[in-house]
């Protein structure tokens, strides 16, 4: 596996332009780059597009369903139409008839008692869909727990349910058809499977999936593009609460408390919001053998962002003796927080600042700009109704709307006709 690192997105995009310009398949063969999301999945294409002239043919599967393709290919010799029966919005209704079925027996008393406080099919169907959820998280995320509950281990009500609902169809889960799928990989006619696979955008991946990748990677050249904020390894750091958590847990005095904290966290806000992240990095080292190819870009702390992005860089704590305090320019508008009083507000400053944004930098166009939010189907009305309200209309003095997409909205969020039919 061949592993790009940067710190800067478009970095990446250049390695990867590189990589498939480089080499390019067969016209009628496509490219597959594997992302997460499909925001991502266009602004690449459109930077692909700005660097190579050309863009086209080309496959932007999710992690999941790439590697389902693969699995069906390696095992059963065939593509991946068969239907997952461990799909969490399948698996959701085997686990409210599993339910009703086990609800008398003495391991499901929590449930029964839940069932008994939130009657009705709505409820059952509501704790339905979180077990079935939870139930595929395991899958990904601890297969060895679903190992042992498929072989009669474990008598608690999440192993009996288990059984209960993989009974008639075991060995078809993804925990069990990863396992198969690494042990038969260099012996199997990958045909179907295209020659090289790309990884980009991916922020974390499951350590599951990260194997089955590099079991890929044996017979198929793959590329991990991985944008890192720190060029050094930061897979040991620890925030303050876990520092805190496992000197409660060793029963350590508090007195050196802060000198551990400082020792351990690296950088502070990379320590407490770079878990994923880290946990990654520390599966990648340990779990894959790679061949790493960086393009770094150290920040400058000549802003307020470029200094913190330079700190996260360098694992740089500033509250560490010694180290030089930032003294913030007036005129420094790199990073901004405004509080708003409800999600309309937000969206309306948004398109405010933007506005004045565009207006100070002619240079600077719309597909420049990337806006993040947590709850895409709360904003995505707010925002079509502020951002399409704008334009000359009736007057001709009045500025240009500013353009926009709304990326990663569920199918039921954007079209009313299966709105409707649901």
């Amino acid at each position: 596996m061949f592993v790009h690192s940067s710190n800067r997105l478009e970095c990446l995009v250049d390695a990867l332009a590189d990589v498939v310009g480089a080499a390019p398949l067969d016209p009628l063969l496509p490219e597959t780059i594997v992302v997460e999301g499909r925001g991502i999945e266009r602004w690449l294409g459109r930077c692909l597009a700005d660097r190579l002239g050309v863009w086209a043919n080309a496959q932007f599967p999710f992690p999941r369903s790439f590697l389902r393709r693969a699995f069906a290919v390696v095992l059963d010799g065939e593509g991946d139409h068969l239907a997952d029966p461990f799909d969490p919005d399948t698996l959701a209704w085997s686990v409210a008839a599993a339910l009703l079925r086990l609800r008398t027996r003495p391991a499901f008393a929590p449930i029964a008692g839940y069932l008994d406080v939130q009657p009705g099919a709505g409820a059952l169907l509501a704790l339905s869909r979180r077990i079935a959820r939870t139930l595929d998280q395991y899958l990904v995320y601890r297969p060895e727990w679903i190992a042992a509950w498929d072989d009669g281990r474990d008598d608690h009500w999440q192993a009996i349910l288990w059984r209960e609902v993989a009974a008639g169809r075991s060995g078809r889960h993804v925990a069990a058809r990863a396992a198969a799928f690494m042990r038969k990989i260099d012996a199997a006619d990958l045909g179907p499977l295209p020659p090289r696979v790309c990884l980009f955008g991916l922020s974390t991946l499951a350590p599951l999936y990260l194997e089955c990748f590099a079991a890929l990677a044996r017979r198929r050249e793959v590329h991990l593009f991985l944008q890192s904020p720190s060029s050094h390894y930061w897979g040991d750091i620890r925030s303050k609460r876990e520092v805190l958590r496992d000197r409660r847990r060793r029963g350590a005095a508090a007195d050196d408390a802060a000198t551990e904290i400082l020792a351990a966290a690296g950088n502070p806000l990379l320590a407490s919001l770079g878990g994923a992240g880290r946990d990654f990095q520390a599966d990648l080292v340990g779990r894959v053998n790679f061949e790493d190819r960086e393009a770094w870009d150290a920040p400058k702390p000549d802003t307020l962002l470029h200094t913190l992005q330079h700190d996260v860089f360098h694992l740089l704590d500033r509250r560490a003796a010694g180290q030089q305090k930032v003294r913030r320019d007036p005129a420094d508008e790199s990073i901004q927080f405004h509080a708003c009083h409800g999600p309309l507000r937000e969206v309306q400053v948004l398109h405010d600042r933007l506005r004045d944004l565009f207006e100070q930098d002619a240079t600077l166009q719309p597909h420049d700009v990337v806006v993040l939010c947590p709850e895409i189907d709360t904003y995505a009305p707010l925002v079509e109704a502020v951002f399409g309200a704008g334009g000359a209309g009736e007057d001709a003095a009045a500025p240009a709307a500013i353009p926009f997409r709304v990326a990663d909205r569920r199918v039921r969020e954007r079209d009313e006709l299966v709105d409707a039919f649901l």
